[in-house]
């Protein structure tokens, strides 16, 4: 089965097909076989069973997420796979050879063990936010259970929620920093101004934006749609906000050609689970 352009279900590395501005192309690649902890108390084979059952779980998200979740998008299952990649690790370390094993003491352990780690900013330890995002894989994992042959089978978080468990307060989340009124004024007054003076024209964009795009993804390449919206953009002869035309905004393209390789680049909490 086809993951993307590029790579299949069964391969050691996912090459997505994330459309992102300014997303490096490493950032699209998803390695699952990385080195096995020195520690490790599961085999070769048990650490390959766990990367299939993880690989299962975020294809189901794709494909059939839970009652009431919007599908995830490959970005969303790229972030998703490096949690699910770090969680069989440190399951090596602790000698859980399924996603079944998981339960509420397990997540318990987990959470001393990100706490431990050092955070990847340069913080001296993970936040709770990050916390949140491994707990919510696992509860995501049990939420698909009856869809997948690996899953925790009991409740990991039967209490609290996943920020509730991670320690995400109003306190450890952070706030907005405040704003002077001369300032926050300023950006009100020309927000309605822009919708005074600019709101047709931004329904109108919005409007070609939404027709055109739906035009280019019934091509069957969903790299053409950005080449109809920007044409499309450019023929409707719309004035901006400066005066200037959509026609001089817009670059001149042409639909990208269909290539089998993927363009490339130069190129946890600090407060626990209770």
């Amino acid at each position: 089965m086809a993951v993307s352009p590029w790579s299949r279900f069964g391969d050691d590395e996912w090459r997505l097909d994330i459309r992102t501005s300014g997303r490096r192309a490493d950032q699209n690649r998803l390695r699952w076989v990385v080195a096995m902890p020195k520690d490790a108390r599961i085999g070769i084979g048990e650490r390959a069973a766990l990367i299939h059952a993880a690989k299962h779980f975020l294809w189901s998200m794709r494909v059939d997420p839970p009652a009431g979740r919007k599908r995830s998008s490959l970005a969303s299952l790229h972030m998703k796979g490096l949690i699910l990649r770090t969680l069989i690790g440190w399951m090596a370390i602790e000698g859980l050879r399924r996603f079944s094993d998981i339960d509420p003491s397990a997540v318990d352990r987990l959470c001393v063990w990100l706490r431990g780690r050092p955070a990847r900013n340069g913080k001296a330890r993970v936040s709770p936010s990050t916390v949140s995002n491994y707990l919510l894989a696992i509860k995501d994992l049990y939420r698909q259970r009856t869809k997948l042959s690996d899953a925790p089978r009991v409740d990991p978080l039967p209490l609290d929620t996943t920020f509730e468990a991670a320690g995400v307060t109003r306190a450890t989340k952070g706030t907005i920093p405040f704003i002077p009124d001369e300032v926050a004024v300023a950006i009100l007054g020309e927000a309605l101004r822009w919708v005074e003076e600019h709101g047709e024209t931004i329904i109108e964009a919005e409007t070609i934006r939404l027709r055109a795009r739906a035009i280019g993804l019934a091509t069957g390449i969903s790299r053409q749609a950005s080449y109809y919206v920007r044409r499309a953009l450019r023929q409707a002869h719309l004035t901006g906000p400066l005066g200037t035309s959509w026609m001089a905004l817009t670059p001149s393209v042409t639909p990208h050609a269909t290539s089998s390789k993927p363009a490339t680049s130069s190129s946890r909490a600090s407060s626990g689970c209770g």
